[in-house]
């Protein structure tokens, strides 16, 4: 199994990163399916988008112990069939990861690419663009991405425009560390969030427990 990173939080939060090589076989022989799960895959036919549906499953079978039936809200919110665990999950190219909480959680990956920032005018305001200040763009934009797609899954508000009504305070990237970010919608109250982060050279990965 190619778990590639894991952590936890207090015995309440799991999360774990898995590196895709398997073929679809392999995955489908390792999982325990339901009726519903064999549905839903039926219905995904992009051969990675199915490896990375297998691999995210898998994930949370190996986490939870429990059988990997996930639903899902209106909003697109992950569900895990009778448990009352928090999931949320996020896969990126040949990667997957599940993060499964007792607590409200986000995350979300990206794999490095120069599209990230050939679109940063869409989720960075000029308030991050400050203290990026022509610094390493590629990695601060795809921070930045990834922790506003794990402020969105955490806060779960519908409507959010990522570039005005997030923001990410000032960090310095390093392999690893913490951040902060903060959601400015409307008139709820400003709301603080820690977020935790990895780089490596093949994913950015970004996580809220």
């Amino acid at each position: 199994m190619p778990v590639v990173f894991e952590t936890n939080k207090e015995n309440r939060s799991f999360l774990s990163v898995w590196k895709i090589k398997e073929t679809e076989k392999q995955l489908a022989e390792l999982l325990s399916f339901t009726d519903l799960m064999r549905n839903q895959l039926k219905l995904i036919s992009n051969p990675e988008k199915r490896l990375e549906w297998l691999a995210s499953r898998l994930l949370i079978q190996r986490l939870t112990g429990l059988p990997p039936c996930v639903s899902h809200t209106s909003s697109g919110k992950p569900n895990l069939n009778k448990s009352d665990l928090n999931v949320t999950i996020s896969h990126t190219k040949g990667f997957a990861t599940v993060l499964v909480s007792t607590q409200i959680c986000g995350v979300d990956m990206e794999y490095p690419s120069p599209r990230i920032s050939k679109l940063s005018e869409r989720f960075v305001n000029p308030t991050e663009e400050k203290f990026i200040s022509g610094r390493d763009e590629p990695t601060y934009h795809a921070v930045i991405w990834c922790a506003k797609e794990t402020l969105y899954k955490t806060a779960g508000i519908q409507g959010i425009i990522f570039k005005d009504q997030m923001l990410i305070d000032p960090f310095l990237p390093e392999k690893s560390g913490t951040l902060s970010g903060r959601i400015l919608f409307e008139d709820s109250p400003c709301q603080v969030y820690d977020l935790s982060y990895k780089i490596t050279d093949e994913y950015y990965l970004v996580w809220h427990w």
